[in-house]
């Protein structure tokens, strides 16, 4: 075994450690850089939190009976759920996202929900969302801290 897998077997006390993950980070989200644009910050909240399932659940509701007999959400209407997801539950804020105006000036584009569909819709920024669920889905972004993992551990 090499030293670096012997020092990270030594950190590792628990199941907890490994894996405890930080509830109130998973729907409240945490800032990020985004890769591409230097100055952006992203808040993002974990895909999956209780939020987006409630949500998922409620737009997908007029689609289950034919879920059932076997006929698939047709790809543009799920597409647009998604994209109402993300912007709702997901991506819950940011800043400095610069976007050019309609005299071509480039703005500070505030946040909103209808902003970030917006964006999210644009065809052209696929790569963008693509970023935003990845960061939603990076389990080490909600990961407790050691405090947090001390809680735990004190409660079993």
């Amino acid at each position: 075994m090499t030293k670096k897998k012997e020092e990270e077997k030594k950190k590792v006390v628990s199941i907890y450690d490994a894996y405890a993950v930080d509830l109130d980070k998973e729907s409240d989200g945490v800032w990020e850089d985004l890769a591409f644009l230097p100055g952006a910050k992203v808040l993002i909240a974990r895909f999956g939190n209780p939020a987006s399932r409630k949500m998922m659940q409620r737009l997908q509701k007029p689609y289950v009976k034919g879920m059932r007999a076997g006929r698939d959400i047709p790809d543009e209407i799920q597409e647009d759920i998604l994209n109402k997801v993300i912007a709702k539950t997901i991506w819950i804020g940011w800043e400095n996202i610069p976007v050019p105006n309609e005299a071509g000036e480039v703005v500070m584009l505030q946040y909103s929900e209808e902003n970030a569909l917006f964006l999210l819709r644009d065809e052209r920024l696929k790569d963008l969302r693509d970023e935003i669920v990845n960061l939603s889905r990076a389990a080490d972004l909600f990961k407790a801290t050691a405090d947090e993992e001390a809680v735990i551990n004190a409660k079993k």
